[in-house]
């Protein structure tokens, strides 16, 4: 599922006095400043601190197991913004291939870019996140069942951290590969949609340093939100706790942005930057197709069913299934032929959300061009494929039995 190459993250500068001095009298002037550019991070998707399972239909087929592994994606990502799960390329391909078991999932995890600590940690996501799902086993399902998922990763554009860029970028890199674990701090935002928070953070060199340090002083914005305060607060904490590596300057002061979306909430972020925004749409949209996937297989599981009953009851001389059977087994149909429109309509409502707001964005910056174009592409799909599934319900109805 490719990203917008609209970038997710602006770089930001940070300034360090210059660990020259060349006199005394140097000493007491105004100290140089050099610039250091902090590689983009990206944002923190709240919504991977906890496991929320999706509701799967009683038979499970190939279209719901591909529906739970493509929510998965942002599990995958994340494990993707650690460096050591990354080869020496700007871009990684995860795919994986999933078979329903009696115990449960079995992934057979590859790609192109990826280390086996990538592997391990991708691994370990899918993992938790399939056994979280009830009656999801081989035990549902009336044959083998399998998925393919192809997830792409682009530093740079995909949630990333970069290494050894300058002390400052790392610096900020260590924050970001730290806030996994930061959960507590997030607790309050685990069903809401999370606000942009903007910090500065200052290390000092002491007179005899050791190898790490905490940073010095770490000073929030004031959000405007009590929430996001408090959030801020407890982060402060959890900053002031680090240990990052001494600092070749004397100080070092370095602005860090903490770009949250949430892929489990629908709602639009408060005063996010247009990239953050937008890829909590992205998000969202991801959601909404593996949702529309889940009930497109239970519909499928549906039509099954139904076809089954229609030939019992005409291919024997006494019919083992009644017409009321039959008109029962219709009806779970057309229910199902419901939940399929419903959940289409809810990700039409989605691409109809990103092509206004990519369109807005075009007026104001051309780079939104592609985006925009793309997004009203993905709407007209979206629309298609609701006026289909209300022509298959209606089709569905009219081969129902009717009491005469």
């Amino acid at each position: 599922m490719k990203r917008s190459p609209v970038l997710l993250a602006l770089a930001l500068t940070a300034c360090a006095a210059d660990p020259a001095a060349p006199s005394a009298t140097a000493a007491k002037a105004q100290p140089k400043v050099e610039q250091q550019k902090i590689a983009a991070v990206g944002y923190f998707d709240v919504g991977t601190l906890a496991v929320v399972p999706p509701a799967i239909p009683a038979r499970v087929n190939k279209e719901v197991l591909t529906g739970v592994e493509v929510l998965a994606r942002p599990y995958v990502m994340e494990c993707l913004v650690d460096p050591r799960s990354r080869g020496a390329g700007p871009q990684t391909v995860v795919v994986v291939d999933a078979t329903l078991v009696d115990a449960g999932v079995d992934h057979k995890i590859t790609g192109q870019n990826l280390t086996p600590a990538g592997t391990t940690c991708i691994d370990g996501a899918l993992k938790r996140w399939t056994a979280a799902i009830p009656g999801l086993t081989a035990r549902a399902a009336s044959g083998p069942v399998t998925s393919h998922v192809e997830t792409q990763h682009v530093v740079g554009t995909s949630p990333s951290v970069t290494l050894g860029v300058n002390e400052a970028s790392d610096l900020a890199a260590t924050v970001r590969l730290a806030l996994p674990g930061w959960g507590d701090c997030l607790a309050d935002w685990k069903a809401a949609a999370p606000r942009t928070l903007q910090a500065m953070l200052k290390l000092t060199r002491p007179a005899a340093p050791p190898a790490q340090v905490s940073p010095a002083e770490v000073t929030f914005e004031p959000a405007g939100d009590p929430t996001a305060d408090k959030v801020a607060a407890c982060l402060k904490t959890k900053i002031l706790a680090l240990k990052v590596k001494t600092p070749t300057p004397e100080s070092l002061t370095v602005p860090v942005t903490f770009r949250f979306v949430h892929s489990g909430v629908s709602d639009a972020l408060p005063a996010a930057a247009p990239e953050v925004q937008f890829a909590q749409l992205d998000l969202t949209r991801a959601r909404r197709a593996a949702e529309a996937a889940i009930t497109l297989g239970d519909r499928m599981a549906a039509v099954g069913t139904y076809d089954g009953a229609v030939k019992g009851y005409k291919e024997k001389a006494k019919p083992e299934v009644t017409v009321k059977e039959l008109k029962d087994k219709c009806a779970a149909l057309l229910a199902a032929d419901d939940r399929v429109i419903d959940a289409l309509r809810k990700q039409q409502a989605t691409e109809e959300a990103t092509q206004r707001f990519a369109t807005e964005q075009k007026a104001r910056d051309a780079s939104w061009a592609d985006a925009a174009s793309a997004a009203a592409q993905k709407l007209a799909l979206a629309q298609k494929d609701v006026e289909a599934f209300v022509g298959y319900r209606k089709q569905d109805e009219a081969a129902c039995p009717k009491e005469r």
